[in-house]
């Protein structure tokens, strides 16, 4: 069984999970690039510290450097980045410096990757900050309007941080690399399953069935979609997002042909995945259920739901239980 070693909040969280195939990663994968591995968007890193000006490389001139490919202007520019690629590349990865420094109480917004708009840069102690600008907001407008050397230290605290985490971290193959490093806490579900469901019944007794689970990664990367085939037509969809700012699992739930539709929130923990939701039932009785996946393996998982109608006053255990093999 593959393992994935991830510390959050200063705890070192095991997380198991079949992970398949695997691309090659290279040392920097976490920094800002596209898929194909040009670097912030394909500028000249040393044309900003000549020209003071964001210019766009051309594919001609082209140098690797661990992992990342990084344009240039020309011969000249190119040969002065490859001789000294520390004195150049981007701070913070190139990913916004303002975005490391945010604080979710003051801002509603956790510290993490947020792409940067090369054009909007500065040049501070040598090194090349860029800084997000879209959506009417200005980052580096906000920037110069603190404390630069307490930002700088605040950014570099967490960009550290980060760094311990993305050194130990293989980014399972589907996920976005750009995607917060949690979002492969639920990779263990990517695949295929053969489920047998246990329903129970007002005498306590169980009805079995069958049914066949799949889930893979959706909008490009960022989120899981599952889909869920029982037995009776039954069928139905989720999608699964990890919001940084709240630390949680978002996801919805849709049955198809029906009105049925849960919006759920959860998190891993203890090598478990918890989560609770409100709903109603067919004949319009409001209950909260609370599940979670536990015994995680590579080749299979446990399901359980619990429901309380009284608010938790009182709770139904295992109101249905599921038993998922990786399906071959």
């Amino acid at each position: 069984m593959l393992q994935l070693i991830l510390r959050i909040s200063g705890v070192m969280m095991l997380l198991a999970g079949f992970l398949g195939a695997q691309e090659s990663q290279s040392p920097l994968w976490y920094h800002y690039a596209d898929d194909t591995h040009i670097a912030i968007d394909g500028y000249d890193v040393v044309a900003y510290h000549i020209e003071n000006a964001a210019r766009k490389g051309l594919p001609a001139h082209v140098v690797d450097y661990d992992g990342l490919r990084f344009q240039f202007l020309d011969k000249a520019n190119a040969e002065k980045f490859a001789d000294n690629p520390e004195k150049y590349l981007p701070g913070f990865g190139g990913w916004c410096a303002f975005g490391f420094t945010l604080d979710l109480e003051q801002t509603g917004f956790a510290p993490e990757r947020y792409a940067a708009d090369p054009r909007s840069f500065k040049i501070i102690n040598g090194r090349l900050y860029l800084f997000y600008n879209d959506h009417g907001f200005d980052a580096k407008a906000a920037w110069e309007h603190g404390d630069e050397s307490a930002l700088i230290e605040k950014a570099e605290a967490f960009w550290k941080n980060f760094q311990g985490k993305a050194d130990d971290f293989q980014c399972p193959a589907g996920m976005n690399r750009k995607a917060p490093l949690e979002t492969a806490q639920l990779n263990f579900l990517i695949g295929e399953w053969d489920c047998i469901q246990k329903v129970k019944l007002a005498d306590g007794s169980f009805r079995d069935q069958t049914a066949l689970w799949k889930a893979y990664y959706s909008l490009n990367g960022f989120a899981i979609q599952d889909e869920w085939y029982g037995s009776g037509g039954y069928q139905g969809s989720t999608w699964r997002s990890y919001d940084p700012n709240s630390q949680q699992w978002v996801m919805t739930y849709m049955q198809a042909n029906s009105s049925t539709h849960w919006l759920m929130r959860g998190q891993f923990r203890d090598g478990e995945f918890h989560a609770e939701f409100n709903g109603e039932t067919p004949a319009g009785q409001t209950f909260r259920q609370r599940i979670r996946f536990y015994n995680i393996a590579e080749d299979r998982f446990s399901w359980a739901a619990d429901r309380t109608f009284d608010e938790g006053k009182t709770w139904i255990e295992d109101v249905m239980l599921i038993e998922a093999k990786r399906r071959n």
